[in-house]
């Protein structure tokens, strides 16, 4: 399955942009990817990709922003740090993200 851009409903500089370009990988999440890579001998590559928006000052992931939630509930979690893991338990389950979100903004 490859996702083209289609002429018709695209604006024309971004069609002639990417139109010969082709995107395979677009509906493939990473756990989809993973026994690809790993049959294909690049799985190290899955282990140095980054997905965080608001990685701590130690460069861990947080565990609360939606990247990360999606890490977690696909199953690479394990890109995730104990203290993001714990983030996510404690803020992100209990609904406690969305009440600060509501407050702060």
């Amino acid at each position: 399955l490859n996702y083209v851009i289609d002429e018709k409903t695209s604006l024309t500089n971004l069609y002639t942009l990417l139109k010969y370009y082709r995107f395979p990988i677009l509906d493939f999440t990473k756990p989809d990817m993973a026994p690809i890579a790993e049959k294909a001998g690049f799985s190290d590559l899955m282990d140095v990709t980054w997905f965080c928006h608001n990685p701590r000052m130690n460069n861990t992931a947080c565990g609360m922003c939606s990247p990360c939630i999606t890490a977690i509930k696909q199953g690479m979690g394990r890109k995730v740090s104990f203290s993001g893991h714990l983030r996510y338990q404690l803020i992100v389950r209990t609904g406690l993200k969305k009440i600060m979100t509501k407050f702060a903004g």
